[in-house]
């Protein structure tokens, strides 16, 4: 029954990407809200490629940041507005355990807090973890602000691993 799910599921995208292809295009021609939230977030990304759907409600930002490769995602409401602003670099398993704020390491703190910009003095942090990946320690903020959703992770030294931005169904 799962694997009759899980292949249905998998159909459906198939057939919703053939549907509504990637385009490659000039990365001034994505949406400016998908363009501004890239240069806030990831100032040193240098783009390689830029990708949107036909109906224009998925796009994708390649580049390097910091010499590893990759891409930076946004969804979009039928209206051209963000829904979700995403990229996640990590792989590999992840082990987790709360923390409190204060315990963070002072680079990781600063890189959430510089992640959250003008969120951040309205931030409500859900949950606050500490983990591995590998063998290296990494943060993880999930919270809200406003009308988005957040979840960001750290490594210790400050590095970003993920981000994602999601706007919260009540707020569409």
């Amino acid at each position: 029954m799962f694997l009759g799910v899980f292949a249905l599921a998998i159909l459906q995208a198939v057939i919703r990407r053939a549907r509504n292809p990637f385009s490659e295009v000039p990365f001034d021609t994505l949406p400016a809200e998908l363009r501004d939230e890239v240069a806030r977030v990831f100032p040193s990304l240098q783009v390689t490629k830029a990708r949107i759907t036909k109906l224009r409600d998925e796009a994708r930002v390649h580049g390097l940041l910091a010499g590893e490769a990759v891409v930076v995602e946004g969804e979009f409401d039928p209206a051209g507005a963000m829904i979700e602003f995403e990229l996640e670099r990590h792989q590999g398993k992840r082990t987790r355990g709360s923390i409190d704020r204060e315990a963070l390491p002072e680079a990781a703190r600063e890189e959430m807090d510089r992640v959250l910009g003008d969120a951040l003095p309205h931030f409500s942090t859900r949950r606050l973890t500490t983990g591995t990946l590998g063998s290296t320690e990494h943060y993880e903020v999930k919270g809200t602000a406003g009308p988005w959703k957040w979840e960001i992770a750290v490594y210790a030294a400050g590095q970003l691993l993920e981000v994602e931005k999601e706007r919260l169904r009540s707020a569409s």
